[in-house]
């Protein structure tokens, strides 16, 4: 690590005691593409030493150890983004990230109309209305803003080992998940927040008329 962080450092000294004009980091930015030539062109840097050393030191700086701190450009989150980290998701009533969002939302939440609904169904139906839960919950709370910043990161409904691009992906109207083009299809036939709407609303009609 500290090899990589002293390498700006020794290239800007190599240079500026050789001679030489210090390398700007605007030979390293991808150029653009000449559509217009009335433009313009960015002025060469000057060759100032501690101006060109912080540029390039900022270029090559490390990504944030955790991607649950990740400010860059968009991306959808993929399994390699994790690292050794466990994938933690939004609460959908306190925003916070928690690795077992089922469990917290038991411990922390249960007077909530939505914990104590899915609490009170079959078990064969509760995984289904708890990931619909977390789904809204980081709809609600990262993935809508990190989509309108255009910087962050998206959580999916499935990880992938490889990353998936925003435009291979369709967010899902009823659960507000993101998804595969490819799977948004059958995804509909089956999505959670159809058999949701129906049971939930039942059950508050319920506990309305007992009281």
């Amino acid at each position: 690590m500290c090899v990589f962080l002293l390498l700006p450092l020794t290239r800007a000294l190599y240079f500026q005691f050789h001679g030489f004009e210090t390398p700007s980091v605007s030979h390293i930015l991808p150029a653009k593409d000449s559509i217009s030539t009335k433009k313009k062109a960015i002025a060469p840097s000057n060759g100032n030493f501690l101006s060109n050393l912080i540029l390039s030191f900022n270029f090559r700086c490390p990504p944030a150890k955790s991607i649950y701190n990740y400010k860059g450009p968009l991306i959808i989150l993929c399994k390699d983004d994790l690292g050794e980290e466990t994938l933690k998701e939004f609460c959908l009533f306190c925003t916070n990230l928690h690795p077992n969002i089922k469990q917290h939302m038991i411990e922390e939440h249960p007077n909530q109309e939505q914990v104590a609904f899915v609490t009170s169904r079959p078990s064969k139906y509760q995984q289904r209305f708890w990931k619909l839960l977390s789904a809204w919950g980081n709809h609600a709370h990262n993935n809508m803003n990190a989509l309108q910043k255009g910087i962050g990161f998206i959580i999916p409904s499935m990880l992938n080992s490889t990353r998936k691009q925003l435009y291979d992906m369709r967010l899902c109207s009823g659960c507000k998940t993101w998804l595969s083009t490819m799977s948004l299809y059958s995804h509909k036939k089956y999505c959670p927040a159809k058999q949701w709407e129906t049971s939930f609303g039942e059950y508050l009609e319920a506990r309305f008329q007992n009281g």
